[in-house]
């Protein structure tokens, strides 16, 4: 509850958008019913409002499923389980070569003034 009150920091400019393979994915897995908890629902629509208002999470543009459930602990308190195996298999997979990016290190090293394009063709 309290790291709930912290966002990270933010920087102008820099927005991180999730892409899917394709537009308007549908995401099918096995549903778990949380009718049979009503006070789980309740809290689930709670959670996520709070977490919306707050600017925490945001509303998915696309439509998609994944399973989710809740189960007790010892405490007696929920637990939210979410399977995120059928939503990880339509996120388009961003892939840096680590090699790639401590060559251009040591490439720019003792280098005073460079300029993006510099930067461009020593990468690619």
């Amino acid at each position: 509850k309290k790291n709930l009150n912290v966002l990270p920091p933010h920087y102008k400019g820099i927005n991180y958008n999730i892409k899917l393979i394709a537009k308007n994915t549908l995401i099918l897995s096995l549903l778990y019913s949380i009718s049979f908890n009503p006070p789980a629902g309740g809290i689930t629509r709670i959670l996520i409002k709070k977490l919306i208002k707050r600017i925490y999470i945001n509303k998915l543009k696309q439509d998609g499923i994944t399973n989710a459930f809740y189960t007790k602990k010892k405490n007696r308190k929920l637990k939210l389980y979410i399977n995120y195996r059928y939503f990880n298999k339509a996120i388009v997979k961003n892939h840096y070569l680590i090699l790639l990016i401590s060559k251009l290190i040591n490439k720019l090293r003792g280098v005073k003034w460079f300029s993006l394009f510099n930067i461009k063709n020593k990468y690619y």
